[in-house]
C-alpha cells in the first residue's frame, strides 16, 4: 500500500490471467496494481514485450522492475527498465548469483529498501 501510494505498480507474470487475478484477490493485493500483464498478453520473458506493455499501461517511460528470476532481469534490461533482483526466502534456493550474472545491479531481501529509495 505504501509503494502504491507513491508510484504506479504493475505485475508482469508468465502465469495465466485467471491464476494471477485469483492470487491478487486471495491476498487482497488487486487494488494496488494499475496494470497486470499475463501469459496471454505478450511473449514470455526474457522477451521485453511484457515489460514494455506494462510500462505503456502505466503510462511511464522510466521504471524499476523487481524480479526473482534471471529472465525477469533480462526482460527488464531489454525493455530499458532498471532490473532489481529479489532474493528468494529459501536459503537452499539462493538465486543471488544467477540474478547478478543476469545483470541485476542490486539484490533485495525485501521490498522495504524500495520505500526508502522512493522517499
Amino acid at each position: 500500500a505504501q509503494l502504491a501510494a507513491k508510484v504506479p505498480l504493475a505485475i508482469v507474470t508468465g502465469r495465466p490471467r485467471a491464476d494471477a487475478q485469483a492470487f491478487l484477490r486471495r491476498f487482497a493485493l488487486d487494488a494496488f496494481f494499475s496494470a497486470v500483464v499475463c501469459l496471454e498478453d505478450a511473449a514470455p520473458k526474457p522477451d521485453p514485450a511484457p515489460v514494455r506493455l506494462a510500462c505503456k499501461q502505466l503510462g511511464v517511460t522510466r521504471a524499476w522492475m523487481v524480479g526473482d528470476t534471471p529472465d525477469d532481469v533480462l526482460a527488464a534490461k531489454a525493455a530499458g527498465v532498471l532490473p532489481l533482483g529479489m532474493a528468494t526466502p529459501c536459503p537452499e534456493d539462493d538465486t543471488r548469483e544467477a540474478l547478478t550474472q543476469a545483470g541485476a545491479p542490486l539484490i533485495l531481501e525485501s521490498l522495504n529498501p524500495l520505500k526508502e529509495m522512493l522517499s
